[in-house]
């Protein structure tokens, strides 16, 4: 897959930095060591303990009891991001790190771009009994608690939800100024994809790919796209564009921007990778029969587009600038037996995404004005683009 070109690296930085002010938070509460206890079940029977005094064998029965319950205990843990499609109004994760005398062990937190280390043993150091530290996540974010040293890491998870269900109104509240003026900006350069063509954005959020009530059905979908302009006759299967009434921050900014600048027809494309080659399609490729080349039949059956080959690169049909790179949030997979593998099974993996054509300078709203592309005489001309 191809790398952010540098024309494009401010606007990527701007998408990216939605994320970022948000992504996690940190901090200390001052608590009184009198209600430092804890109380849990073990063999049918209510166990307290006080974690100001806590004892190694305290602890071990906490730990033991904590390991029957969930998995947890002590062992280095994770907590993943996203969601299932029963938790739609879940938007993050508060973790309360409980200090005892013997406490050891850090907290890892990592989302695409960026990872945090929070230490309480650093953060408590010269605190008296009684304070106790916490992380709070959003649902993109990963947790790792890792014990580096013999002790125990004591932690209380809670789950956070939007109490109305209604995910958007946050991601409504951001400004689209700083990304609709840079994407302006870029568009009016007339040097500036003179033939037109695509930009791509990977989601940077986990998404439920199962439609709910309300969501638009495969036939309304087929229907808007049969409507739009430039649309590929006889392209039928599973869509994906209901999800962009979903999407959080940063996918929402970048969609609100898009629409704000009239390029109207951002939709959700799958980008399937193999051998060398990558295709860019308007619908799941649900497979049949065995076949010599799986992305051979992508392109017949759903009028996907050849956007990179390595090997043969005079084979592609169009060009896609990514603004921010596609990523592993959003993915459909198809097994399916090849010949180019002896007939074993491939796990062939989509990654969704979000693409707007681009029309050209003037017309940058018209994709019917966009020029074909044409590999033996724009390769260079791509070059020059990705390299300004």
């Amino acid at each position: 897959m191809e790398k952010v070109p540098p024309k494009l690296q401010p606007l990527s930085e701007i998408v990216t930095g939605y994320d970022e002010a948000a992504a996690w938070c940190s901090g200390i509460w001052n608590v009184s060591p009198t209600n430092m206890k804890i109380f849990y079940e073990a063999g049918g029977t209510t166990e307290v303990i006080n974690l100001a005094n806590a004892t190694a064998g305290e602890l071990d029965a906490l730990a033991l009891a904590c390991t029957k319950s969930t998995g947890a205990g002590k062992v280095d843990f994770a907590i993943p991001g996203g969601y299932g499609a029963d938790e739609q109004n879940k938007f993050g994760t508060c973790v309360v790190i409980l200090p005892t005398l013997l406490h050891r062990g850090t907290l890892l937190l990592r989302n695409t771009n960026h990872e945090l280390i929070v230490d309480p043993e650093k953060m408590l150091q010269g605190k008296e009994i009684g304070h106790i530290s916490y992380a709070a996540f959003r649902k993109d974010s990963r947790l790792e608690v890792k014990n580096e040293a013999e002790g125990y890491c004591v932690i209380i998870t809670y789950n956070l939800y939007l109490s109305d269900g209604d995910q958007t109104s946050r991601a409504e509240n951001l400004s689209t100024e700083s990304f609709v003026t840079a994407l302006s900006k870029l568009l009016e350069d007339p040097n500036y994809l003179p033939k037109g063509g695509y930009l791509g954005f990977g989601l940077q959020y986990e998404y439920s790919l199962k439609r709910k009530e309300g969501d638009k059905s495969d036939k309304d979908e087929q229907e808007e796209y049969d409507k739009m302009d430039g649309a590929r006759p006889c392209v039928y299967g599973r869509r994906f564009n209901f999800i962009k009434d979903h999407f959080q921050r940063s996918d929402a900014v970048v969609l609100r921007g898009l629409t704000e600048l009239g390029l109207s027809q951002p939709s959700i494309k799958i980008i399937y990778s193999y051998s060398d080659r990558s295709i860019m399609s308007e619908v799941e490729f649900d497979p049949e029969s065995t076949c010599y080349d799986p992305l051979a039949d992508i392109v017949q059956t759903t009028g996907g587009e050849i956007i990179e080959d390595l090997d043969s690169p005079w084979h592609e049909t169009a060009k896609v600038h990514w603004v921010t790179l596609p990523t592993t949030q959003n993915t459909v997979h198809s097994m399916l037996a090849t010949n180019y593998h002896k007939h074993n099974m491939v796990d062939l993996e989509g990654l969704l995404v979000l693409v707007a054509p681009i029309g050209v300078p003037g017309m940058r709203h018209d994709i019917k004005s966009i020029i074909p592309y044409d590999p033996d005489v724009d390769m260079e001309d791509v070059d020059e683009t990705n390299s300004d």
